[in-house]
């Protein structure tokens, strides 16, 4: 039978990685699909997708919101995994709480990225806003981390997979605390937020499970697009 070309866009964050991995194994082919994976930032991935340049599009679940809400209407295909949203809250050894940020340096992600938006929503329900941190980084992890090792940045929030490569890199050369994100606060954010659990030596130096933030990610595809 004919195969049916597909372009999914997406970035190399470790929680896309099922995508390329089915690629590579042959699932997609073995089902009728010719997938091309083309690498787009989440900010312009929307757009990708309303032009028809690319058919669906790996985020997570509030920027897929953000998209219909803006006029991109967009359908879920399924739910990949769950993010967990501030496994990344990783901390200098002086940082005990998120109340201990106040007046730190704190790394939040690239501008309007689904890390970034997560850090605004667990900041306000913490009782926070940008404005009670001494400064505002937009960085990706890997800068975060190296700012954090030069001893240039107290605190960065990832949002990513369990284990997330940057943060145990960082964790294996630095002492940090990862900081608890309390169910309560979750509570307080409500949907698309669930509480989940850090498990205990997930990270270096981490000896005790730890409460975090999790939301889910999908691959979505343009309600333009037919069944």
């Amino acid at each position: 039978y004919a195969e049916t070309a597909v372009t999914i866009g997406m970035s190399g964050w470790t929680g896309f990685a099922p995508l390329t991995l089915a690629k590579q194994a042959g699932i997609f082919e073995k089902n009728g699909l010719k997938v091309e994976i083309k690498k787009i930032p989440q900010a312009s991935r929307h757009l990708a997708m309303a032009s028809g340049d690319i058919q669906c599009a790996a985020t997570t679940v509030e920027t897929w919101v953000a998209w219909s809400a803006n006029g991109g209407p967009a359908t879920q295909i399924f739910q990949r995994d769950k993010s967990y949203g501030a496994d990344g809250l990783a901390v200098r050894n002086d940082v005990k709480s998120f109340a201990d940020l106040k007046g730190k340096s704190l790394s939040v992600g690239a501008p309007k990225s689904g890390t970034e938006l997560n850090s605004r929503a667990i900041l306000a329900a913490a009782g926070m806003s940008y404005k009670d941190l001494g400064k505002v980084e937009y960085l990706p992890f890997a800068e975060s981390v190296d700012l954090m090792k030069n001893r240039q940045l107290n605190a960065t929030l990832q949002s990513a997979g369990l284990g997330v490569a940057s943060l145990k890199d960082l964790s294996t050369s630095s002492e940090i605390n990862v900081v608890a994100v309390p169910k309560e606060t979750v509570d307080k954010i409500g949907s698309p937020f669930v509480s989940v659990i850090i498990p205990a030596n997930t990270y270096t130096g981490q000896d005790k499970d730890v409460p975090t933030a999790a939301v889910v990610n999908y691959l979505v595809t343009s309600s333009a697009v037919s069944d």
